[in-house]
């Protein structure tokens, strides 16, 4: 089953380090594959480097494609790295 999911970057630093390194916690741990696209560009969602080569900017909009069993759960926990944290923003 693959997912497609758009999710915008709201963080005025962009998509940065500890969302980045949040998600390939997350992807480690899928039994499947999760690949980010953004421009010409993409990158495993396992791979921290790979996510960080694509500096994307606040404002910016990242396609992720989600493949697996456990696709649908991913896509909740997906969005809940955007999601503003309490008193903190990612």
């Amino acid at each position: 089953m693959l997912i497609e999911l758009k999710v915008q970057v709201r963080n005025s630093e962009g998509f940065h380090l500890r969302p980045i390194t949040k998600l390939a916690q997350l992807a480690r741990n899928f039994d499947g594959d999760i690949t980010l696209y953004y421009k010409e560009n993409q990158a495993s969602a396992k791979s921290i480097m790979s996510m960080m080569s694509l500096a994307i900017p606040c404002g910016e909009e990242i396609l992720f494609h989600i493949q697996g069993k456990e696709a649908q759960q991913i896509v909740e926990a997906i969005i809940d790295v955007f999601l503003p944290q309490p008193r903190e923003e990612w």
